[in-house]
């Protein structure tokens, strides 16, 4: 009965939220990425949301680009090819892809116009409506809210998410290794608040790879060897990476969710849109590094001890 009320829930929120855009499409994100919080009806409904909604005209594309990081010269300028296509679109921005005079393939990422006041007037009437409600679900929505509410404060610093990329990628080969996934850096000099010009990613968000390969006549069953084979690789390459950024550098990717891990033809990993970052000190790294070492050990643990 109740997975019935669910799923007829989810299709009504789907509907408003397309309606109401805005923030309203960020938490439609969330839902659909986090159904530890949400039940999987709405998460299942509300994944189209994390890929692609409401792209904007490539005119308005266009000028933002031209105004905010080519200092009003053409696009043409400085960009041999630009698909006015979206690879992309979300509640912030939308991501296109260019080519540079000289080959460099790019992503272009380009803030929607006057978003920044609109989502935060839209999310500060969920936290009052979240806020009436407590105490009316089994979860306090109005914390959940908060912290979203601090996290998107910092999404529309671009200039910011391309320090954070390029320290990262950094991270990630620091003395000589094989990076565990592939970080694109920022293009140098072709970055502003608004637009973020980065290397081009070629490959598809994990939420989209069954799909992609279902058209492409390919077919990989729940549970085949193919599936668990692929699934070891990808929870080792995200383990390693995690483990630089958290123990080694105290500054990590903080929405991994399954539009923003990429999978490569060669069929390695890469991790795109470092909006959301989060720092933690050396001493809880030192004490989260303990902890992990004795789950580790649990097993030669006394019981009393676990």
């Amino acid at each position: 009965e109740w997975k019935q009320v669910h799923t007829a829930g989810a299709v009504d929120l789907s509907n408003l939220i397309s309606k109401l855009k805005g923030f309203y499409v960020k938490c439609g994100q969330v839902i659909a990425t986090r159904s530890d919080l949400f039940p999987r009806e709405y998460s299942l409904e509300l994944a189209h949301m994390v890929d692609s909604v409401n792209p904007l005209p490539f005119t308005v594309i266009r000028e933002v680009v031209e105004h905010e990081l080519l200092g009003g010269l053409p696009l043409n300028k400085v960009f041999e090819r630009f698909d006015p296509e979206p690879l992309g679109s979300a509640s912030i921005a939308q991501v296109h892809y260019a080519r540079l005079h000289g080959g460099r393939e790019v992503a272009v990422k380009v803030q929607r116009p006057f978003v920044e006041p609109r989502l935060m007037n839209d999310i500060s009437v969920i936290k009052n409506f979240s806020y009436v409600t407590r105490g009316l679900f089994p979860l306090d929505y109005y914390v959940v809210f908060s912290e979203l509410e601090e996290q998107l404060q910092e999404e529309f610093d671009f200039i910011a998410e391309a320090d954070a990329m390029d320290r990262l990628a950094e991270a990630m080969q620091r003395g000589g290794r094989q990076p565990p996934v592939l970080i694109p850096r920022s293009v140098p000099g072709l970055t502003s608040q608004r637009v973020l010009c980065m290397d081009f990613v070629p490959g598809v968000p994990l939420s989209q790879l069954r799909a992609e390969l279902q058209r492409r006549g390919m077919e990989i069953q729940p549970g085949s060897l193919a599936e668990r084979t692929f699934g070891r690789g990808l929870l080792k390459a995200l383990t390693e990476a995690f483990a630089v950024m958290i123990f080694e550098e105290g500054f990590f990717h903080a929405d991994p969710h399954p539009g923003n891990v990429f999978v490569l033809p060669d069929s390695s990993i890469a991790l795109i849109d470092f909006g959301q970052t989060k720092r933690i000190g050396y001493n809880f790294r030192r004490q989260l590094a303990e902890l992990v070492l004795q789950i580790c050990s649990s097993d030669e643990l006394p019981e009393e001890e676990l």
